[in-house]
């Protein structure tokens, strides 16, 4: 379900350089198989400007409960991973999820994390917050297995991650853009605007995008 899109590409941001992610061996698959992986990427922003408004001290106080909250609304979403990052001032989080229904988690999630950091804030004026941006991308991951007497098996995510990543630094305060593949895979239950084109690397390739307007439960 989407409008007509905006006749735009997005500029490709160049405050990140890596954003790649390096194999894990947990849970691979046997070699030459492959699955779907949806993964979520996001950030809490606004330090600088609450920070101001509020002194540091009570700033650090809202923070740490809009993280908390943030991680309890994720961890009941059954991702396969959970993992804090980022600095102290702009904390970040990356999760997973695989299989067929895994977009349709991941956006779930990646809502429910929304609403868990606009709720832990409601009672304070829209200056004093902090908001989650996110971004949501899904692909075909394959196995590899090295090599010698102690062959390890894993799986490559990072060229899922790093348009995650991307549409993670396009979005702004509040908003949830996830990539077409993700779209496709949950276009019963999501109501989005769509973005055009965005722009994905400096030599000028393009991906199709969304902003999460809704998300419905599908039919039946």
């Amino acid at each position: 379900m989407s409008a007509d899109p905006p006749d735009n590409v997005i500029p490709f941001p160049s405050r990140r350089a890596d954003q790649s992610a390096e194999p894990s061996a947990e849970d691979a698959p046997p070699s030459g198989s492959s699955s779907t992986m949806t993964i979520v990427l996001g950030e809490l922003r606004g330090w600088p400007a609450v920070s101001e408004q509020i002194g540091r001290e009570d700033a650090e106080r809202g923070l740490s409960t809009s993280v908390e909250a943030l991680l309890g609304a994720l961890g009941k979403s059954s991702a396969e991973d959970l993992t804090l990052e980022g600095d102290a001032t702009q904390p970040g989080f990356s999760c997973g999820f695989e299989g067929n229904d895994g977009a349709l988690r991941a956006l779930r999630a990646a809502q429910g994390g929304r609403r868990a950091v606009e709720a832990a804030q409601e009672a304070l004026p829209a200056e004093k917050r902090f908001r989650v941006s996110i971004g949501v991308s899904t692909g075909e991951v394959r196995s590899s297995t090295t090599a010698g007497d102690d062959p390890v098996s894993f799986r490559s995510v990072g060229a899922i991650k790093m348009f995650a990543a991307r549409l993670r630094d396009f979005a702004g305060a509040g908003q949830i853009f996830l990539s077409a593949d993700t779209f496709e895979e949950a276009k019963d239950a999501a109501v989005v605007t769509p973005l055009g084109d965005v722009r994905v690397n400096a030599y000028g390739d393009t991906r199709i995008a969304y902003s999460l307007t809704e998300l419905q439960e599908p039919p039946g």
